[in-house]
This record gives structure tokens, C-alpha cells and sequence, in this order.
């Protein structure tokens, strides 16, 4: 059964072209994953799909009733009342963000639709809450049009991927990791299909330039030769000359039919395999020990010790409100029960970006805190999807995405060999999500997040240390006391 159509719809933001989606049907059974940089129009498609705006151009008709979930929500107490479902636990006063998303996606669950749009659902879940999430959307019968950069949900979720780049939208059939596939094998492709362009355009080019080296040497008749014989001579010379120019103008029409190819963009890859200068004496890198913290009488972490090594990478997990930002805070503030190493430089990211200086350009904040040349410090920017004439930009005009990437790339450039990062994943797409794994996973320092992006914690972590009431537990739930 059809339950969305889509007919030649496009959108445009200033003059740039977001996208345009000629014409294509939504059965029952679909299942799509929306990916694309961040900019390049995915909530905006879900906003036109709901409804909720309408396109420059087209028609989008919709066949029964459909829930959206957008990334920011504000929750009526009608919607409170409404939408309790003992699945999500969701309490009836709503404050943190966990909570709200919970509540959202319960409220949208229980309106009975035959169309999900989903716009990041996953936004300050807990690890509990994204499992739970993929039970329900495994379990539901009807469309789903999800935007997410959890790349686990994706594949469990998605039938289908449409990517939208360059102001068009591509679709690729099977999940997110049969789309990665498939555009490796099309990357190689059109790099296969440049290189063959290249080499038949210098072939053409090296006879076309050969033809008329060949038309210069051709000889006046020489003084000497008497007049019926340079009569011969000029009428053989002007034979060879038009055969050279007839050869010359049918390679250069071979020349002007050959399809241009493109070279294909590959992004620079760096590593932060740089060698810190400041690596540590000693084994340890941080301390906690016996660390009790409380939140208006409430115990939050309750003789919590763990020890820190050099060069370790720890993903702090727990459920919503569990501590694991104190944790995280309480380290960088060296609380009393922690204590760092000795030569330790430690960089934070915060959830927010209150540090960021507003009048100063992207280039010149984060060269001011960067130990790398220039050149690096721009192909980090980069990697993380700021180029070329963005790194101009003021941090003032930037969105939570950009301030997120700027605020990472300062941190990595900084060459800090203790990092502390509090849900860095949050406001970056795909693209740029991957990239700050890379980078993260040949980072030499010791490394302390949390992140409720699961693949994200796999690729990463060699260490899990789990918050349960006030506790501490290590990877196999073993107490550290």
C-alpha cells in the first residue's frame, strides 16, 4: 500500500539548490535511512514530508496519518497526559533531555500512525532507550523515514539509504553498511573512469601538437631548384600540409566529443600520530579514588575508584542523569578524590560551547590553541567538513554542528595527552562523525568520553566503565573497589 508520494518536489535555501527529488513512492513496508552532511537539507525533507512546510517546487501527497519526531521538541501537558506508556517509563514532570526525547518518541507511538519520521530520535537517549527504540521501529508496521547518525540504528532499521549531496538525492538499496559499500565501489569507479579521461584527453592532446610540429617542418623549396620543380614541390608540400590539417581537425573533434570527467574529491586523511611531546613519566594518567559526589542530597557517585593508564581509551556509560558528566567534569575540576599526572595537559569538550571566543574566525581560534603547522590544522577543519573559505567564517554566525566541529578540531590540534569528551557526537553528521573516529582511534594520548553512539564507543573504547546507582562497574560488571 502506497502511503507517501512524492512528486518533483525541491527546495532551496538562499540560492543554493538543497535538493530535488523528481518522483518517488512510499509503500508500507519501506524503511528509509536519510543521510547526508550536515546543510544539505535532511530535516528539511522531513519538515516537507510532515507537512509542517511546504516545498519551492511540487507536491508531496500523503495517504494516511503520519508522527514526526523532530530533533527540537517542547512538550504541552496534553501531549504529557496523552502519551504515558509504561514501555518508556516516562515520568509526567519532563526536564532533561532524555526524558523530553523518551517522551516524544512515546507520544508518537502512540498515535497509531502508518508514517514515522524521525529526525535524530536517538538525541540524549541513553543506551537503554536506543536499544529500546530499535525494538520498536523493527516491531512497527508501516514507513519510516529516519534521519540519524547512529550507525547501528541504521542498519538494524533501513531497507533503503537515500543520501542527499550536491543539491540531489541518490538512493542505494540495503542498509547503511550495503550503502558504504556501494559507494566505495563507485568511488573506485568514477576514479577508474577519471584516470581513463586523463589518459585518452593526453593521448588526443600529444597527436594534436604533433600535427602541427610536423606542419612547421615542412620545407620551402629551395633557392636552387629551378621553377617547374618547386612548382612540384610546394603542390606536394600543400598535399601533406591538408592531409596534416585534416588529421589534426578530426582529433580535435575526437577531442571536443570526449565526455569530461570530473576528478573525483577524496578527502585528506591525517592521522594525530604526531608524537606528543609532553607523554607522560608515569604509567598512570589519572586517579580517582574513593569519590563521593551529591546533587541536592540525592548521592550521585557513591566510593567510586578506577585508575587511568596511559594512552587508554574509556567510554564512561550509564543510563540518563546517572553521573557521568560529573564524572567527566569532576576530573577536569580534579575534585577532591582525583588527581591527574604531573605533566598532564588535559582538553575538555563541553556539551555546550560557552568558551568559544564570538568575534574570532574559525582559522584564527582554533590556530590560536593549536601546536600543529597551519597546513594540518586546516586539513583537520576539513575532515571534519569545514573547508575551504568556511574557515572564515565567525563563530558567532556557526551552528551547533559547526561549534561542535570547531571545538573538536581545536582540541585535536591542541595535542592535549588528556581528552575529555562529553557526548562529542552529538551535532555531526555521518561524514564527520567517522572522521573524528579516525582521528580519535590513532590519537596517542588517554582518552575519557561518553558517548551514547554505540559504534562510535565499539571503534574506539578498550576500556567500559558503567554508572548504576552511584556505583561504578568495569566492562564485565565486576565492582572496582
Amino acid at each position: 500500500m502506497i502511503t507517501l508520494l512524492i512528486n518533483n518536489i525541491s527546495m532551496e535555501y538562499g540560492n543554493k539548490q538543497l535538493f530535488s527529488i523528481k518522483k518517488e513512492t512510499i509503500y508500507d513496508d519501506d524503511k528509509i535511512g536519510i543521510v547526508g552532511e550536515n546543510g544539505t537539507g535532511k530535516t528539511t525533507l522531513l519538515e516537507i514530508l510532515a507537512k509542517k512546510i511546504k516545498p519551492l517546487e511540487g507536491v508531496v501527497t500523503c495517504y494516511d496519518k503520519i508522527s514526526y519526531i523532530p530533533q527540537l521538541y517542547s512538550l504541552d501537558s496534553q501531549e504529557i497526559e496523552g502519551a504515558q506508556m509504561d514501555y518508556w517509563k516516562v515520568p509526567k514532570s519532563v526536564n532533561s533531555g532524555g526524558e523530553i526525547t523518551r517522551q516524544k518518541i512515546a507520544t508518537a507511538f502512540s498515535q497509531q500512525s502508518s508514517v514515522l519520521l524521525l529526525d535524530e530520535p536517538t538525541a540524549n537517549l541513553d543506551k537503554e532507550g536506543i536499544i529500546k527504540l530499535e525494538k520498536q521501529l523493527h516491531s512497527f508496521k508501516g514507513s519510516i523515514l529516519l534521519v540519524s547518525h547512529d550507525r547501528i540504528l541504521l542498519n538494524k532499521t533501513c531497507k533503503t539509504i537515500w543520501e542527499l549531496k550536491d543539491g540531489k538525492v541518490t538512493i542505494y538499496r540495503g542498509n547503511y553498511n550495503s550503502y558504504k559499500i556501494q559507494k566505495e565501489i563507485n568511488k573506485k569507479k568514477e576514479q577508474h573512469e577519471y584516470e581513463k579521461y586523463i589518459g585518452r584527453k593526453y593521448k588526443l592532446e600529444n597527436a594534436i601538437l604533433d600535427r602541427n610540429r610536423r606542419a612547421k617542418k615542412m620545407k620551402k623549396p629551395p633557392k636552387r631548384m629551378g621553377n617547374s620543380e618547386a612548382r612540384l614541390h610546394r603542390m606536394e608540400v600543400r598535399q601533406r600540409a591538408g592531409k596534416v590539417e585534416q588529421a589534426k581537425v578530426q582529433l580535435q573533434r575526437q577531442l571536443g566529443r570526449l565526455e569530461k570527467k570530473d576528478k573525483p574529491i577524496n578527502d585528506t586523511k591525517v592521522t594525530m600520530s604526531v608524537k606528543l611531546k609532553n607523554q607522560f613519566v608515569s604509567k598512570t594518567a589519572i586517579t580517582v579514588k574513593n569519590l563521593n559526589y551529591k546533587y541536592d542530597e540525592k548521592v550521585v557517585l557513591s566510593n567510586v575508584s578506577f585508575v587511568a593508564r596511559k594512552s587508554e581509551k574509556i567510554v564512561i556509560d550509564g543510563e540518563n542523569g546517572s553521573g557521568k558528566t560529573t564524572l567527566i567534569q569532576g576530573i577536569y575540576d580534579q575534585i577532591e578524590g582525583i588527581r591527574i599526572a604531573n605533566n598532564a595537559t588535559v582538553g575538555y569538550f563541553k556539551q555546550n560551547y560557552s568558551n568559544m571566543p564570538e568575534d574570532r574566525s574559525i582559522i584564527d581560534f582554533v590556530l590560536s590553541t593549536s601546536k600543529e603547522p597551519e597546513h594540518i590544522t586546516r586539513i583537520v577543519l576539513g575532515r571534519l567538513g569545514i573547508k575551504r573559505d568556511d574557515v572564515y567564517k565567525k563563530i558567532k554566525v556557526l551552528s551547533g554542528g559547526e561549534k561542535c566541529r570547531v571545538s573538536l578540531a581545536a582540541l585535536l590540534c591542541g595535542m592535549y595527552n588528556i581528552l575529555l569528551l562529553d557526548e562529542p557526537t552529538n551535532y555531526l553528521d555521518l561524514y564527520a562523525l567517522e572522521a573524528l573516529e579516525e582521528l580519535l582511534t590513532d590519537y596517542e594520548g588517554t582518552l575519557v568520553f561518553v558517548s551514547h553512539d554505540r559504534q562510535f564507543c565499539d571503534n574506539i573504547a578498550s576500556r567500559e566503565l558503567y554508572i548504576k546507582d552511584g556505583e561504578l562497574f568495569d566492562s564485565l560488571r565486576t565492582i572496582l573497589k
